[in-house]
């Protein structure tokens, strides 16, 4: 699921005209109770995935 879940966030930072060789780190935190993944990338770029 951990791949899974670094694939899609990759996706959604391609999707909005970032190049994937860009990141230089993700940081993501799970809150089981909503089910909703949120991240950051390169400490700026913050989004969510709901799982």
């Amino acid at each position: 699921m951990h791949k899974d879940i670094i694939d899609k966030i990759k996706d959604e930072w391609k999707s909005n005209g970032n190049f994937v060789k860009d990141i230089l780190n993700i940081e993501i935190y799970y809150k089981p109770l909503e089910n909703i993944c949120y991240y950051v990338i390169n400490s700026s770029y913050k989004g969510e995935i709901h799982m």
